[in-house]
């Protein structure tokens, strides 16, 4: 079973640690590489290349049989020790021999040797990897005895044997106590099955022999990939009932038979491989093997020790950004979002490809309240290293709009391929005043139809219905202000039947959840003028502002609830009468024939003469 990225174990002292994985090795390993997979090996160069050629025969065994095609194309690096003494340090429990970590950017197959015993457990371990891409949903059980028989697959010349009996398995079924199937069915990965030895050893036996009985007995395997996708779809106990009408009593029974019979055995498969192409090995470059070290010691969730090894590298004077991205995402899992963003930062200047890297640089920086150029900067590096990440093109929409640079907005936001419901209505508003900005009034009607449309807050379907009924009246030079991005809560995909507008679907929650950067505020209008009047007209207000040469008046129906910002430090004049000053104004489109104003004043701002 694969580790949580979280995951624990005993330190074996930070100093010594720091220094094997600096300078004691690193000139002893080589690096070796495959079609679909590296190799960094302190062992021998036959050695690895053997053990690449049977991973690589697995990858593609699995692929063919399965009719699957791996989704994420993660690159997987495994780390093979010579021996256990070199591995410890980097175990993942106390009792591992081999296993599966990894993140958004690579996998990792981590091995205490390069021989027999540890084979089969990182072949397990990597078909884990390759059912979690192909994106296959297994229950634990059946996950687990998937991994479990694929373990045991040998490449025999132009066959395959697979389901060969390890020893190990058929003893422990024979001298330990069965789980009863209701509870097998119902484990998943944080059962106590899972961090008890002995249970553990009963539970993979288990789940390897029903798995070997439902995928390769004669009698069984021909459905057997329906019942993985109606025990992934339901439960494990309605499958074995409506695709193989068993019971979980006679279910048992079979299992118990099908354990002292004959046809217990492994099946060959005739099938001819590409010729699986490995490369010579290669010294491996210190600084490379040092790096993947500190990046699995963080893996593993030892954070204090990962951060030393990563100021080690990154003190070296060789600038590699890889060691200042571990050191920003680990500060960031400690709560020190200035060190994170400081060290993310310092890895795009040293040339980070990776769009994470960028994009949770621009997240943080917006946190701390930077604004352009850094992080639109930003989030123009991230959409061209990854074009299809919706939520940075919002975001760089809602900076381009917060600047006023209306065409560039919209032209971003236009983009949007697809969004969830609950920012639908954010979205087509934005793009309306954008569109209202450009004196594309047409196009600005549409998209204020769609928020109105999508609408399920009031205060949004005031907002779009506000500006439908301005974008009927005799039109007045308006620019918009800023907005910020909301809170967005999960919803279900709604169509949009309009094919102009983006496909509404759900947003997956994100495997790290991150601090809300922004809140929600309604879309406000701003005009730029010179403020001629200020009229007291009792429990009220009137300004009159002249744009362009054109007047309009505003209302404010609460004046001591309106914001005033002061342009240049000088004293604000607020004098009923006349006045002659340069104002900005937000305000919402909301006309009241008593008055003759077009809209409510949000907020003014004096700016310097």
């Amino acid at each position: 079973m694969a580790p949580h990225n979280g995951a624990m174990f005993r330190s074996l002292g930070l100093c010594l640690l720091l220094l094997a994985s600096v300078s004691a090795t690193a000139a002893e390993w080589i690096k070796v590489r495959s079609a679909n997979l590296e190799m960094y090996t302190d062992a021998s160069e036959r050695d690895a290349r053997s053990t690449l050629a049977t991973f690589e025969q697995v990858r593609e065994f699995f692929m063919r049989v399965k009719s699957s095609q791996v989704t994420t194309r993660l690159p997987v690096t495994i780390v093979g020790f010579r021996n256990l003494k070199e591995y410890q340090p980097y175990a993942s429990s106390e009792i591992s021999v081999a296993y599966y970590v990894g993140d958004e950017q690579r996998d990792y197959i981590v091995m205490s040797g390069l021989g027999s015993e540890q084979t089969p457990v990182a072949i397990h371990e990597y078909m884990h990897l390759l059912v979690r891409h192909s994106g296959m949903k297994m229950p634990a059980w059946l996950n687990e005895g998937f991994a479990e028989v694929y373990s045991t697959l040998r490449p025999m010349g132009g066959q395959i044997l697979l389901g060969a009996l390890p020893q190990g398995r058929t003893v422990t079924l024979q001298t330990e106590k069965w789980i009863p199937f209701e509870r097998l069915f119902a484990i998943d990965h944080d059962s106590a099955e899972f961090h008890d030895k002995k249970r553990g050893a009963v539970l993979y036996a288990e789940a390897w022999l029903l798995t070997h009985m439902l995928a390769l007995s004669e009698q069984y395997r021909d459905k057997f990939g329906a019942f993985a996708a109606a025990a992934s779809a339901s439960s494990s106990e309605k499958a074995l009932q409506d695709v193989y009408g068993l019971s979980l009593s006679r279910a048992e029974k079979e299992l118990k038979a099908y354990s002292t019979g004959r046809s217990m055995q492994g099946i060959l498969y005739k099938t001819k491989f590409e010729k699986i192409q490995v490369e010579d090995a290669e010294p491996a470059k210190e600084l490379d093997v040092s790096l993947t070290l500190a990046k699995l010691t963080a893996l593993l969730g030892r954070y204090d020790d990962a951060i030393g090894r990563y100021k080690q590298l990154s003190g070296n004077g060789k600038d590699r950004y890889e060691a200042e991205e571990g050191l920003g995402y680990l500060y960031w899992r400690k709560g020190d979002a200035a060190a994170a963003r400081q060290h993310l930062q310092r890895a795009t200047e040293l040339g980070d490809s990776s769009w994470k890297t960028w994009w949770d640089y621009a997240r943080l920086a917006l946190s701390a309240g930077e604004r352009a150029p850094q992080v639109q900067s930003a989030l123009r590096k991230t959409l061209e290293l990854k074009p299809d990440l919706t939520d940075a093109r919002l975001m760089l929409g809602s900076e381009l709009y917060r600047d006023r640079s209306w065409a560039q907005a919209y032209t971003q936001l236009r983009e949007v391929k697809v969004i969830d419901p609950e920012r639908a209505p954010w979205l087509f508003l934005t793009m309306a005043h954008c569109a209202m900005n450009l004196d594309q009034k047409d196009d600005a009607r549409k998209w204020a139809a769609e928020a109105l449309k999508h609408s399920t807050k009031d205060a949004d379907r005031d907002s779009a219905q506000r500006l439908m009924e301005y974008l009927d009246r005799p039109p007045l030079p308006v620019s918009a202000s800023a907005l910020r991005p909301e809170s967005v809560a999960r919803r279900d995909v709604r169509p949009i039947e309009d094919a102009g507008a983006p496909q509404l679907q759900r947003r997956e929650a994100p495997e790290t959840t991150f601090t809300e950067i922004r809140k929600e505020e309604p879309h406000y209008l701003t005009v730029r003028g010179r403020l001629k009047r200020f009229d007291c007209l009792g429990a009220v207000a009137r300004m009159q502002v002249v744009v362009n040469g054109s007047a309009m008046l505003l209302l404010l129906r609460r004046p001591n609830e309106i914001t005033i910002l002061s342009g240049g430090g000088k004293p604000v004049d607020m004098n009923c009468g006349v006045q002659d000053q340069p104002v900005s104004v937000d305000y919402i489109p909301n006309p009241d024939a008593k008055h003759q104003t077009s809209g409510d004043v949000h907020a003014v701002e004096f700016l310097a003469r």
